[in-house]
């Protein structure tokens, strides 16, 4: 499995895993894993991930919470 579509988009806008964790209120080890698709993304995690990025939940997460 290639790339998720949240790390794909965070890339295509040049901002790199720890900016984006900061911006977001994450810890980076938190982003990283989820964009790895190593841990499901709680809604608290999801809504910070969706202020930050735009879109919606369905646009970067299958309904277990895990990243496209």
């Amino acid at each position: 499995m290639g790339a998720s579509k949240l790390t794909l988009e965070r890339m295509k806008r040049g901002i790199t895993q720890k900016a984006a964790a900061a911006e977001m209120g994450l810890n980076n080890n938190i982003l990283n894993r989820i964009e790895r698709r190593a841990l499901v993304a709680t809604p608290r995690y999801q809504k910070a991930i969706l202020s930050f990025m735009g879109g919606r939940a369905q646009d970067y997460f299958e309904p277990s919470g895990i990243a496209k």
